[in-house]
């Protein structure tokens, strides 16, 4: 496996950890600093191929694809699928691509780490 592969994880868990902190401050929600700090661990620890990064990968990973899903819920909960097929497929294009990303990454980093054990 390509450490390549894994720096993109770690750049976008990068990315992600900056928009959590944007987040905090438009929201006012101070517990979002949770999910900065587990996205900024997760990355250096991929960075530094430190086995342990990849259950933080896991777990940023599975919470997204949870609060997806609420995410997904509320829409239901609230009149979802829209009039239109059109508008009922484009409300779920972002969500589905995000959690095919998270699936993609926890891939990556298992493959990563798998080959790395594999071969000492």
């Amino acid at each position: 496996m390509s450490f390549r592969k894994v720096q993109i994880v770690a750049a976008t868990l990068l990315i992600y950890g900056s928009y959590s902190v944007w987040a905090m401050i438009k929201h006012d929600q101070p517990l979002i600093l949770l999910w900065t700090a587990a996205s900024y661990l997760a990355a250096a620890g991929l960075l530094l191929k430190k086995p342990w990064s990849r259950f933080i990968v896991y777990l940023v990973c599975l919470f997204t694809i949870v609060g997806l899903l609420w995410y997904v819920a509320f829409m239901v909960a609230n009149g979802w699928p829209y009039p239109g097929v059109a508008n009922s497929v484009k409300a779920l294009v972002p969500a589905t691509a995000v959690v095919s990303v998270c699936v993609w990454f926890m891939v990556i980093t298992r493959k990563f780490f798998h080959a790395n054990k594999n071969q000492t």
